[in-house]
């Protein structure tokens, strides 16, 4: 019995370590992919909307963003996502403040995002960095995606407000 105890509670410990993501930075992830692709991670960045949604952090990116539920995300995660009042806030002002990328104009939401950074690049067995299969995103454009779990804060950048980050209105 308290062989089957202690097996229970070192599953339990190695499940919850999954979850646990790593704080990376967002323009470190891109230049070095294969480091982070399968891991956990949590990062700052910009969530962006055209046909899509994409993430990107002035001149990196941009990567796709996909739900855990979307049919092209394989494998399964082993989380859903948290759909919580910071995501439907989050979504919402990204859905409503589309312009083009380049507009000097343009109020973009920056967001601290967590889930499983998936890329194309990976390191073979002579530590060499590989690119293994299609891309992400729509046509497969995108060499790397976030798989989301969840947004845990969010703000407002303002063109000509030495990018102050305004806390999204409740």
């Amino acid at each position: 019995m308290r062989v089957i105890v202690i097996l229970f509670c070192l599953g339990c410990s190695l499940f919850g370590q999954e979850l646990k993501p790593i704080d990376i930075d967002f323009c470190d992830a891109l230049q070095h992919p294969e480091q982070y692709s399968g891991q956990m991670v949590r990062f700052r960045a910009e969530l962006h909307f055209g046909r899509h949604f994409y993430i990107r952090e002035g001149q990196c990116g941009p990567i796709a963003l996909s739900y855990p539920s979307d049919s092209d995300v394989k494998p399964k995660p082993p989380f859903d996502l948290i759909r919580n009042d910071v995501f439907y806030k989050t979504r919402e002002f990204a859905l409503q403040n589309i312009s083009p990328p380049d507009s000097k104009d343009k109020r973009v939401v920056s967001v601290t995002m967590e889930g499983r950074f998936d890329s194309v690049f990976s390191l073979n067995k002579n530590s060499k960095v590989v690119r293994k299969g299609k891309g992400f995103g729509p046509l497969g454009l995108y060499d790397n995606r976030l798989v989301l779990r969840s947004f845990e804060d969010a703000c407002v950048i303002s063109p000509g407000k030495d990018n102050d980050c305004v806390p999204l209105e409740e």
